[in-house]
This record gives structure tokens, sequence and C-alpha cells, in this order.
């Protein structure tokens, strides 16, 4: 993905994830935005030029999930149109050694287009975390970031079939 805007409201059940790919899917620019279950979460790859997050949290439809920088600029906004328990994010506005912080829930001063809200205000909100974006693909929950895209049997970011499940007997 080189460029615009691509907004996925993906499955709910967590046999399936709003991002599947095989080999890569690297973002140069745009911005992408994929809500979902994290069952089988997967991220964009780690060669992408363009840095992304997955917010792993639980949410119902029209949730607010609110990114802003250290300084408090909104990075983005967004209200998936389902029950979500993963939402990746990429934008131009992540870079990589800046500090954001996700909330959830609150208001916004204007009305969505497909959930994306914009040039408005945010309020109200919880803090689910601060974290500081130290690779091109990450992995945020109430504890914090780590590196990586996916969690507990979802793929990896750049990976494909494999992940990281342990086989069954």
């Amino acid at each position: 993905m080189s460029g615009g805007t691509v907004i996925v409201n993906g499955p709910e059940n967590s046999g399936n994830g709003a991002l599947d790919y095989d080999t890569t899917f690297n973002i140069t620019g745009g911005t992408f935005i994929a809500a979902g279950s994290s069952g089988m979460a997967q991220s964009p790859s780690s060669s992408s030029t363009q840095a992304s997050i997955n917010i792993f949290t639980n949410g119902i439809a029209n949730t607010l999930v609110n990114v802003t920088d250290e300084p408090g600029n909104e990075i983005i906004t967004f209200a998936p149109s389902k029950t979500f328990s993963s939402i990746i994010i990429s934008t131009p506005e992540l870079q990589t050694g800046n500090t954001y912080t996700v909330s959830t829930g609150g208001n916004y001063s204007l009305e969505d287009i497909d959930g994306l809200y914009e040039n408005g205000n945010y309020s109200g909100g919880s803090k689910l975390t601060n974290f500081t974006l130290s690779s091109s693909v990450m992995s945020v929950t109430s504890s914090g970031a780590s590196e990586g895209g996916s969690m507990n049997g979802g793929m990896p970011g750049g990976g494909g079939m494999g992940g990281n499940r342990t086989p069954r007997p």
C-alpha cells in the first residue's frame, strides 16, 4: 500500500483476522485501519517503511479509539462498526522514536466518515496506555507496547502461515 485510505471492519470471530496475507504486506504511505478479532490478528510486514501499531483491546461497535502524540496532537480517531479486540493503524504521522497515547471511549465533536473522525475534538475517553514507537511494527496493550504486531495465536507481521503457535499433537 503506497497511498490513499483503507478501512476494514473485519470479522468478530477469533478464527479470522481483519488483515490476512500470505507473504508480505508492506505499507509505504497512506492510512490503513483494520479492526476485528485478535485470534488470528496479523500486522503489516516489518519491512514496511511506514510504521504501524496493532492495538489489542476489547470494545463494542462504535467505541472510539484515539491516538495522540506526546504534545497532544491527534494522530487518528476511529470507531469500528463491529465488536473488536484488535485494531491495526498505519498512518504517516506515526513516527519511530515518538511517544503516543491510546485512549478508548469518549466523544468526538464532529461526525465520522466511515468510522474515521477528523478535524474535531476528542474528549472524555479513558487512557489505555502510553508507549514509545521503537520499531516499524508494534503491539500495543494496556501494559504498554512491544515489537512485532501479533499476540496469542496470531500471525506475526511479515509472517504468513506458521505464526508462533505451539503445534497440536
